[in-house]
């Protein structure tokens, strides 16, 4: 076996790998919903405040796209973060609230987006096991 090296940044290459393994492991959809978790603000020491005040901030740009029917790839990452951070305070009504939205607007922004449909209903089918897993994920990393 010969080592690799690395040619940027260690963190990055570990978050790489870790994307990779993730997706391998569970499955394209689910992997990369837990993939989105392990890049949701690495590094960043997350509490239950902050998260709530981010959701609230980032829901009020999200809901002017969705009302005005504007939902882009922007919007669609937008509605994927508030979904994580709802499942990191273990809010399932706001989790089934975004994924819901995500389900419903996914195709409108573009085939790369349209993709992700089935990363959507698994969550609105399995809800409270993506809350395990984010905040799992999370406290692995020492996110959380």
């Amino acid at each position: 076996m010969v080592d690799k090296p690395f040619p940027g940044d260690l963190i990055s290459e570990l978050r790489a790998a870790f994307d990779i393994g993730l997706r391998q492991h569970f499955g394209d959809d689910v992997g990369a919903l837990l993939a989105a978790v392990l890049k949701y603000h690495p590094g960043m020491k997350i509490d239950d405040t902050n998260l709530k005040q981010t959701i609230e901030t980032d829901s009020g740009m999200i809901l002017e796209q969705v009302v005005g029917d504007r939902v882009d790839g922007t919007t669609l990452q937008g509605i994927c973060e508030a979904m994580i951070g709802s499942a990191l305070i273990q809010d399932i009504d706001g989790v089934n609230r975004w994924a819901k939205e995500g389900e419903v607007r996914c195709a409108k922004a573009g085939p790369e987006w349209a993709a992700t449909s089935g990363q959507w209903q698994w969550v609105l089918a399995h809800p409270l096991q993506f809350i395990n897993c984010a905040r799992a994920i999370k406290k692995f990393v020492g996110d959380r």
